[in-house]
């Protein structure tokens, strides 16, 4: 059975060279594929090399794992059976904030359906600040939440005037942060990010810190 041979039910029919051919057996024989049905977990954060668990039938023989669209490298790890495939899949800094698709491939059974949407690349997400303002040359001591902050590096207000340094450790859900205002910053609501080395920088919170006089 080939590789490229389409997968479902066949009709099988018997042929004599003095006797003719007989009756046509109607979807007596069936072309399977590798079929992929599920994976764990289901996203992976930018910077990090994810651990995969990919379940499916006829698995075993995988020789290649792939995630749609570019920034996640895969490589299987261990040996796959005919139910599980093992992988690490590295995801680039850069790779786009989208839902992926994922297939399977066998060099000697061809590849299993595409499992569509099945992962998604996530960055460091910035949801609050808090406080939400300050006055011109003054420090305000911001609390910046979210997820996947850990290792947070920077935190940008945006318009110029405003400088912050992070104080303490971030962890994956708060970051905490001295910013100086200056005292020609310019009034008005300001954008504000976070950055990571490894992971990336997060969302732009629109609006969420104002300068006040």
């Amino acid at each position: 059975i080939g590789t490229t041979a389409a997968v479902g039910a066949r009709n099988v029919t018997v042929t004599s060279i003095a006797n003719g051919p007989s009756n046509i057996l109607t979807g007596a024989f069936t072309v399977v594929a590798p079929t992929l049905v599920s994976i764990d977990p289901s996203t992976g954060l930018r910077g990090t090399t994810v651990a995969l668990t990919l379940t499916g039938t006829n698995l075993a023989g995988a020789t290649g794992v792939t995630v749609s669209g570019t920034g996640v490298l895969c490589t299987i790890a261990g040996t796959p059976t005919a139910t599980t495939v093992n992988a690490n899949c590295a995801v680039g800094i850069g790779a786009g904030l989208t839902a992926r698709s994922i297939t399977v491939t066998s060099t000697t059974n061809g590849p299993s359906n595409i499992l569509a949407s099945a992962f998604t690349v996530v960055a460091p997400s910035l949801t609050a600040v808090s406080p939400s303002s300050g006055s011109r040359g003054t420090t305000v001591a911001l609390t910046l939440t979210g997820t996947n902050l850990a290792g947070a590096t920077a935190v940008t207000v945006a318009g110029g005037g405003v400088t912050c340094t992070i104080t303490g450790t971030p962890t994956a859900t708060t970051v905490t942060a001295n910013c100086t205002i200056g005292l020609a910053a310019a009034l008005g609501a300001r954008n504000v990010t976070v950055t990571t080395t490894t992971n990336g920088s997060s969302n732009v919170l629109l609006g969420a810190f104002t300068v006040l006089l």
